[in-house]
């Protein structure tokens, strides 16, 4: 941050495959209490990465 905050967090991740398809689930948990849920998901077939 430009004013000199400094945030730290923690992140924790799951993944889950079924075939060639992966859906991985972030979860992003920042010290001032904030949360982030990011999925992503990747068919190794396509290579096609969506998110």
């Amino acid at each position: 941050m430009l004013d000199g905050t400094f945030f730290a967090g923690s992140f924790s991740e799951r993944w889950k495959r079924g075939g060639t398809k992966v859906v991985a689930r972030y979860v992003d948990l920042v010290s001032n209490g904030d949360m982030s849920l990011y999925i992503t998901s990747f068919d190794a077939t396509r290579k096609l990465l969506s998110g």
